[in-house]
């Protein structure tokens, strides 16, 4: 597997995803018939460490990159709540559970704005 473009921490910077952009957005949608996906970690069941990976065909500040960025995120964290323990939905960790996506969302455009600066 490729280095990734870069990584996101969540979690309180326990846990983090590597997130890969390819070099060419055709190429990306004719190799995975898709513009984006997340996987998870083999052992992402884990409370730190690599939880996963998202690939993305594009990355720049077009609606259809921010999109699939949030695509992405949510898929992310279905399976990073998922995971937990006592995975149920209440009122009480609805907020929780948004707060985390805030967090996560921030801290993937902070990184993407360093590394498509260069």
């Amino acid at each position: 597997m490729n280095k990734p473009a870069f990584r996101v921490f969540f979690n309180e910077r326990k846990q983090w995803v590597d997130v890969f952009i390819a070099d060419s957005p055709a190429r990306f949608k004719r190799r995975n018939d898709c513009h984006a996906y997340y996987l998870g970690a083999q052992c992402r069941k884990q409370r730190r460490g690599l939880f996963g990976f998202i690939h993305l065909s594009q990355m720049d500040d077009t609606p259809l990159s921010i999109e699939l960025m949030a695509h992405e995120i949510q898929h992310m964290i279905f399976d990073w709540w998922l995971c937990r323990k006592g995975n149920y939905l209440t009122a009480q960790n609805e907020e929780f559970i948004a707060t985390i996506t805030g967090q996560f969302s921030r801290a993937f455009w902070a990184k993407w704005k360093r590394w498509s600066n260069g």
